[in-house]
């Protein structure tokens, strides 16, 4: 009979040890809820250092809403030292297993170079798979990517698609830069209609670029778009809420008005105000 070699055998059995250990293994056990809830409220509270602790392990397990977590944590310097690098570590793996907003957040660390070499097309290649995702964020990243050309081509009408996108999930800045757009017929047909209707949504939430240009296109407009009065109201609440140019065409424009108009912009700047407490501007 013929023998088998003894290192044939030591390798069969090493894979009898090996097949054996393998069916003994157990999967990890998913992360304890309560420990899941426990770190969430140190964080809710403010209680950034300890919420990393509790939250490290738990992103080591490969929870992603952690990971995403841990990597605001670290880029914001909450409870730990600031840390870009080991932020855009955290935030890969979990756009990695498909979340958007790590997607969003990595791809903004590549436009920005903080902790990752600045990678313009780096940075539209993860804002993409957020915006393709649904994220409203990466949705309008990427807008901003074709409007001006960083890492894509330059693609105003792309540009325009992707600010849509956003705008309509309310994404302020989005349908401010749509109304932008519009009135100068940038990678869309010229719209002063449509232009109106995109600042007076971003108005609505407060935005005051949006105010400050709404507010000019009632100054300057022809026809149904004239009204002066309309004009001060706007200019009012956006200079309240920080826009500088608003302050400079309030000034310029109530100058020029009579006190019974100043009166009128008055009154329609308060019910601005409730508008925009209403939207939870």
């Amino acid at each position: 009979m013929r023998q088998i070699p003894i290192s044939v055998i030591s390798l069969v059995l090493l894979g009898l040890v090996l097949a054996g250990c393998q069916a003994s293994e157990k999967a990890p056990a998913p992360p304890s809820p309560y420990a899941l809830a426990s770190a969430d409220a140190a964080y809710d509270r403010g209680d950034y250092e300890l919420a990393y602790r509790k939250y490290r392990p738990l992103a080591e397990a490969g929870v992603v809403r952690v990971q995403v977590r841990m990597g605001t944590l670290l880029y914001d310097g909450l409870g730990v030292p600031v840390d870009h690098a080991e932020a855009a570590r955290w935030w890969r793996m979990a756009a990695e297993q498909g979340n958007a907003s790590a997607g969003t957040s990595l791809g903004f660390l590549y436009t920005r170079g903080h902790g990752v070499p600045q990678d313009y097309t780096q940075a539209a290649r993860w804002y993409r798979m957020a915006a393709d995702l649904g994220d409203d964020h990466g949705q309008f990243n990427l807008g901003h990517a074709y409007r001006n050309g960083r890492g894509v081509e330059q693609d105003q009408a792309e540009a325009a698609y992707w600010y849509r996108l956003a705008a309509g999930q309310g994404y302020a800045a989005a349908q401010f830069n749509l109304g932008i757009m519009h009135a100068a017929g940038e990678g869309v047909t010229q719209n002063r209609k449509e232009a109106v209707n995109w600042y007076r949504l971003a108005a609505n939430q407060g935005y005051a670029p949006a105010l400050n240009n709404l507010g000019w296109m009632y100054w300057e407009g022809e026809d149904e778009f004239q009204d002066p009065v309309k004009a001060l109201a706007l200019l009012t609440v956006a200079a309240e809420r920080g826009s500088e140019n608003a302050a400079i065409n309030r000034a310029n424009i109530a100058a020029e008005l009579t006190p019974e108009q100043i009166a009128e912009a008055k009154r329609l700047a308060d019910e601005w105000r409730q508008r925009i407490a209403a939207w939870g501007g």
